[in-house]
């Protein structure tokens, strides 16, 4: 389970989204143990440079997409691309990791 800082919060509050290592995606972090940050707009010129009439956030809705294309839980989807659900919702809601990691076993294509 990869744990990532969700950088949208309003009023800098920390929130973290949950992503499952599913296995389209294992195969790219065989061996890895540590992860080193850069600073974002080092990654958006390497992004740039390789994709340039794309921008880094089109590879959010593109796993989105293919999360509903590939019928993933909404809340499933919700929680590992960030979106909050409201107050409400976030409060009383807490999905497993098993369940997570299930409904992203469903990205296959």
């Amino acid at each position: 389970m990869l744990i990532a800082v969700n950088s949208k919060r309003k009023g800098g509050e920390v929130a973290y989204k949950r992503i499952p290592v599913n296995a389209m995606l294992k195969p790219y972090l065989e061996g890895i143990t540590t992860v080193k940050w850069v600073k974002l707009d080092t990654i958006r010129e390497k992004f740039n440079a390789v994709l340039p009439n794309h921008k880094l956030y089109d590879l959010r809705t593109t796993f989105y997409t293919h999360c509903v294309t590939c019928g993933v839980a909404e809340s499933a989807r919700d929680e590992m691309v960030g979106h909050s659900g409201g107050k409400l919702k976030d409060t009383y809601t807490d999905l497993p990791d098993d369940y997570l990691k299930q409904e992203a076993a469903k990205l296959i294509w």
